[in-house]
This record gives structure tokens, sequence and C-alpha cells, in this order.
């Protein structure tokens, strides 16, 4: 049996809702969870808060520091980016 972070768990109406998010909108539902604020964010992973900022709101498109932003919120890449490997 695989052990499941708290914060991990989702109903099956929540996950599949997930799975339609956006890039942007995945981050921001995962940063919020955690109780960051985008300034924290930004400063544990080196970018600017306005990049963040624009990444959530889809206004962004680079994605370098996607593999940091995973690494701090413990999602998978793949998830994030093409809703698999959850």
């Amino acid at each position: 049996r695989f052990s499941v972070i708290p914060s991990q768990r989702h109903s099956v109406t929540g996950f599949r809702d997930t799975l339609r998010m956006s890039i942007g909108r995945k981050l921001k539902v995962r940063r919020e969870e955690l109780g960051l604020t985008v300034k924290q964010v930004a400063e544990r992973v080196g970018m600017a808060g306005s990049t963040l900022y624009d990444l959530e709101r889809e206004e962004q498109q680079s994605m370098t520091k996607l593999a940091a932003l995973c690494k701090l919120y413990g999602l998978n890449p793949d998830w994030v980016e093409f809703s698999r490997g959850v």
C-alpha cells in the first residue's frame, strides 16, 4: 500500500476537475493549499514574483522553473504539464 500525504487526497470529482485545469491554475491552487504567497514561492525558486503571477494567470508560457515549482509544491511535473502520472 502506498502512503498518501493528506494534502494530496482528493475526491473523485475534485480529481477530475484538476485534470482539466491549466498549468497555471494547478500551480496557483497548490500554492494556496500550502498557504504560500507569490513572494515566498518566487524567492524560494529564484524567480520574480511578477513572473510567477503571470504563470498562474497564463500570461507567461516560460516553464524554465517548472521543475523547481513542482519540487517545492510536491507535485509530479508530468501531472502539472500533461495531466498524467498523478
